[in-house]
């Protein structure tokens, strides 16, 4: 079902996601909340929190439960576990 823009106080409670705008923004916020992600972790995070969360319970659970899910997977990630740590420095 299309998008009902005249329904603004309601409509802005759900996510569509049959709305490629709806998602691009919902992916974009996810992103801007969690530097290093990726477009794909998201998406998949998304798919699975869509998955265990109610339409009516909202889309500020959903966002908790994607984010929970986008920060477990990019602090388990090797390329940033393995980075060099910051050398001390010491003073002569």
């Amino acid at each position: 079902m299309p998008d009902d823009k005249t329904k603004r106080k309601v409509d802005a409670w759900f996510l569509s996601l049959t709305e490629k705008y709806e998602v691009d923004y919902f992916v974009k916020d996810i992103l801007d909340h969690v530097p290093g992600a990726t477009r794909e972790q998201v998406l998949q995070a998304l798919d699975t929190c869509v998955e265990n969360i109610k339409p009516s319970e909202g889309r500020a659970r959903l966002k908790a439960c994607v984010l929970s899910k986008v920060n477990s997977h990019s602090s388990t990630r090797p390329d940033l576990d393995d980075r060099p740590k910051h050398p001390s420095r010491t003073h002569a």
